[in-house]
């Protein structure tokens, strides 16, 4: 199919290699993998490495105050989820969320609620210690190192995560802490060429590396989190951060045109990933390959009933992992779809749906050299998450408690001490004939699965090229918060498909037009992405435009024994200019144990 011209928003950028791919959102977080591989590290080395670099890089996002997901299949075949799920704290109370809820004119605890009492307690670190431990070849000094120089000598943001700071301005300015680190004189938000230095982080980390991650959840750093949210009013505490630990839990797995799909199991959205898959492939290839209304009925409504069978509000007989791999179920949900008019509320399902706020989230996208590979998604919950940190640790807490309901006793999500909240993060791979051939995930809150599926039939049953189907156009369902449909109108996408959908019964539209601006492009997600070719194992990685993510490879020649220094652009002038690099954090780091 040949290459259509994109507008601007919608360039991509793809990188080759045989010696390993990392892609995350941000440059600088994606040299943070490679300088792994480059120095004999493994997916699971760079993958940590990377989600450590986006708590400096992409703060508004992703980082160590929130919940991380690790999807590895190992060159061995095996394939584990490392779950790093936030937790309810023990003190945590439903209905005083309420009435805190009430006052704010709040019908559910949304992005609009957040401050010390939405922080849930924080999993990254366990899940990033957990893969490590097991999996990693590296120290934990070595995989935070990148991490710290980011903080300490400055990254730029993106364009996209330049518009969450302006959009989320007031939000950080509500923490004259935050407002120090990431604002001009508190209150202006930086322009999009700013180098963002976080000392107070860099130090932090530094700390982190000599004490262990054991620390933050036992020793010193959990008492100082401690006193912070007991001076602030939140629920967390030294007993919610001791009891905290990752599991080991089995992907859930599907089939798609005979090939083999690994996502998140639940609490995350993985299923709705599969399940969606399963009912797409009862229907002939060819349906998905025209440039017609039909494909893009058939994603909305496929996207539907998946959301539908994996977020009710009322706990179901059957977990969403079971129904996204019982093929009658999937026949069933496929039989449904028809394509004169859009399916009513009432035969999507009979039951009501959940509202997802998990807005702030980044993908991780890694293969090495010798056979492995990750997907990982992390997320702060909403955007630049609760609002809240403690002074002089340099990150923000996540918002997770707004993914709980306080009302229904009977909800599937009604807050309950130390359980997880329910999201739709799906870090996925695709197997063919037993080896990986696609490894991607995304933000884009309850749009996730429908973006992760945009990306998938598009590479599967379009046959198009990693580049082009990540750049391609998306009809995304937009989930029970808004009952929208999310269309961008660039060829092979019409208005007059727009039109027709909308006269089946898809009236709520959200339409998309070039140019776009920064802040809008990101409704459509921000895929990154490894596409590993059968062969001969050249690996393809592609950021996703929308967000501006970056791929990078090992340069060629043999690995060396130590990283060479591989500096961003914007630290260039750093150096020449002779900034120092002394930390001006007042944190006093902690002796090695």
């Amino acid at each position: 199919m040949p290459q259509r011209a994109l507008p601007e928003g919608l360039r991509v950028k793809e990188v080759t290699s045989q010696r390993g791919m990392v892609v995350t959102a941000n440059a600088a977080a994606s040299w943070a993998g490679v300088r792994m591989l480059e120095s004999g590290g493994n997916a699971i080395d760079a993958a940590v490495a990377a989600a450590f670099a986006l708590t400096a890089a992409e703060p508004g996002s992703s980082g160590i105050g929130g919940q991380t997901y690790l999807l590895v299949r190992f060159r061995d075949g095996r394939a584990i989820a490392i779950d790093g799920s936030a937790r309810a704290p023990l003190s945590a109370s439903a209905e005083e969320l309420a009435t805190l809820c009430e006052r704010q004119h709040l019908t559910h605890p949304d992005t609009s609620f957040f401050g010390y009492k939405a922080v849930a307690t924080p999993g990254t670190l366990a899940a990033l210690g957990l893969a490590l431990e097991r999996y990693g070849t590296k120290s934990l000094a070595e995989v935070i190192e990148p991490a710290i120089e980011i903080a300490e000598f400055g990254s730029t943001w993106t364009p996209a995560h330049h518009a969450f700071m302006v959009y989320y301005n007031e939000k950080v300015r509500e923490s004259p802490y935050l407002g120090r680190i990431f604002l001009k004189d508190g209150v202006e938000t930086w322009d999009v060429s700013h180098v963002y230095c976080n000392p107070d982080l860099a130090c932090f980390l530094r700390r982190l590396a000599a004490v262990g991650i054991d620390d933050f959840y036992h020793g010193d750093i959990a008492r100082e989190i401690e006193e912070d949210m007991i001076a602030h009013g939140g629920w967390l505490r030294l007993a919610d951060l001791g009891m905290m630990e990752a599991k080991e839990r089995e992907p859930v797995r599907g089939r798609y045109r005979g090939l083999d799909v690994l996502s998140f199991p639940f609490p995350a959205g993985g299923a709705t990933v599969v399940e969606t898959l399963g009912i797409l492939d009862r229907f002939p290839p060819q349906v998905l390959r025209e440039d017609t209304a039909d494909r893009l009925h058939l994603l909305l409504e496929a996207c539907r009933l998946s959301y539908a069978d994996g977020f009710p509000v009322r706990r179901p007989n059957r977990l969403p992992d079971a129904l996204a791999a019982d093929s009658l179920q999937l026949s069933r949900r496929a039989a449904l779809i028809r394509f004169d008019r859009a399916l009513h509320e009432g035969e999507v399902s009979s039951s009501p749906l959940s509202t997802l706020v998990v807005d702030g989230t980044s993908e991780v996208s890694i293969a090495d050299a010798y056979g492995n590979v990750v997907a990982l998604t992390q997320t702060v919950g909403a955007t630049f998450g609760s609002g809240a940190a403690t002074e002089h640790f340099g990150f923000v807490y996540n918002s997770l408690m707004n993914g709980f309901e306080f009302t229904d006793t009977r909800a599937w999500s009604y807050l309950a001490p130390l359980q997880p909240p329910k999201n739709s993060m799906a870090p996925t791979i695709v197997l063919k004939d037993g080896r990986p051939l696609l490894v991607l995930g995304t933000g884009g809150s309850a749009r996730i699965g429908p973006i992760i599926v945009n990306t998938i039939t598009a590479v599967v049953d379009r046959q198009l090229p990693l580049c082009e189907a990540v750049a391609a156009p998306r009809a995304l369902w937009g989930g029970n918060r808004d009952r929208e449909s999310y269309i961008e109108i660039v060829d092979p996408i019409t208005e007059a498909q727009a039109d027709a959908l909308k006269a089946r019964g898809f009236e709520r539209q959200v339409r998309l037009t070039y140019p776009a601006s920064a802040i809008d492009l990101t409704d459509f997600g921000g895929v990154n992405a490894i596409f590993i070719d059968p062969s001969d194992g050249t690996m393809v990685g592609v950021g996703d435009p929308r967000r501006q993510g970056v791929a990078a490879a090992p340069r060629d020649g043999p690995f060396p024994a130590e990283p060479a220094p591989t500096l961003p652009d914007c630290w260039q002038s750093l150096y020449a200019t002779g900034r120092s690099s002394e930390p001006t954090s007042r944190i006093t780091p902690a002796r090695a144990p």
